[in-house]
């Protein structure tokens, strides 16, 4: 969960996608899903845009039951970044304002998401 919090401190979310589907074959879908329950929910969904882009789609099956159950609002993938035109996606409650593989949307901004911007689902 930690790698998808800081994208910035690996060098972005192309360096996050790269090693998320690196790891993909590795991941056990239960345990991403049982490492969800200690993150806050808005960070939840953001390996599932990783994973169904970069080879583990098959790996967020319990994630994704996890976070329909527990996120309470829809959260914003880049917080500081401009979200109004961007994708919602109300399967994972998550408005994803970045370009690339992640998202048709397109924006200059790759900036980290942070503690602070943050809603927990605990």
């Amino acid at each position: 969960m930690d790698l998808v919090g800081y994208p910035e401190q690996i060098g972005g979310l192309d360096q996050t996608g790269t090693i998320l589907g690196e790891l993909a074959e590795k991941l056990d879908p239960n345990k991403l899903a049982a490492a969800a329950k200690t993150a806050p929910c808005s960070l939840c969904a953001t390996p599932r845009l990783f994973l169904e882009n970069f080879g583990g789609a098959d790996r967020i099956g319990p994630l994704k039951a996890y976070v329909q159950e527990h996120a309470v609002q829809t959260a914003i993938l880049l917080p500081k970044a401009p979200h109004r035109s961007a994708k919602r996606n109300d399967d994972w409650k998550l408005i994803v304002n970045a370009e690339g593989p992640l998202s048709t949307t397109s924006t200059s901004n790759r900036l980290p998401v942070t503690p602070k911007t943050l809603t927990s689902c605990r």
